[in-house]
């Protein structure tokens, strides 16, 4: 190993106290990334999303995160499912990111959990469904998320007050 780049531990260790390099730190993180290490390629996305020892990037953001989440990276998942919803770095699809953030909750991403009842809710970028909002929402609550539980209040409140109005119509529909 060159002197010239960390070693994975140190760039891990680095992220969690104080770098002391910083063009050695993302030197390191380039390297890695072009070998494929998934959890560099993330930290890579990470640095042009924040503007961390390089200029921000939205258009690099979108290459890495992609990339990261294409080979199966949680946290990359997460942030592309942002980057859709806010149409940084490119266009907004509610879609997308409904596909990417599902992906994430899926694999335990407490955030996503949040958006994927978010965007079951609303009907962003899938159809609307207050059952499924409702699960999202408790299994976020359950990780820890404890805005959850007050959209979970919301969503059973919603469902509560559709199926009244669907009783009310099946009512007046069989007088």
């Amino acid at each position: 190993m060159t002197k010239d780049i960390y070693t994975k531990d140190e760039i891990r260790q680095m992220i969690c106290t104080k770098i002391d390099n910083k063009e050695k730190f993302f030197h390191s993180v380039e390297y890695y990334a072009s070998l494929n290490e998934n959890e560099f390629i993330y930290y890579l996305a990470i640095c042009y999303f924040r503007g961390i020892f390089c200029e921000k990037n939205d258009k690099k953001i979108f290459e890495y995160a992609l990339k990261s989440a294409q080979m199966g990276n949680t946290k990359a998942m997460s942030l592309l499912t942002l980057l859709y919803r806010s149409g940084r770095g490119i266009k907004a699809n509610f879609s997308e990111a409904f596909k990417w953030g599902l992906k994430a909750a899926e694999n335990g991403s407490v955030t996503c959990m949040q958006w994927t009842g978010d965007a079951y809710r609303r009907g962003l970028g899938t159809n609307m469904d207050l059952e499924k909002a409702i699960y999202w929402y408790k299994k976020g609550y359950e990780n820890g998320d404890s805005y959850c539980k007050k959209l979970l209040s919301y969503a059973q409140e919603e469902l509560l007050e559709e199926r009244k109005m669907i009783n009310e119509l099946s009512e007046m529909n069989s007088n």
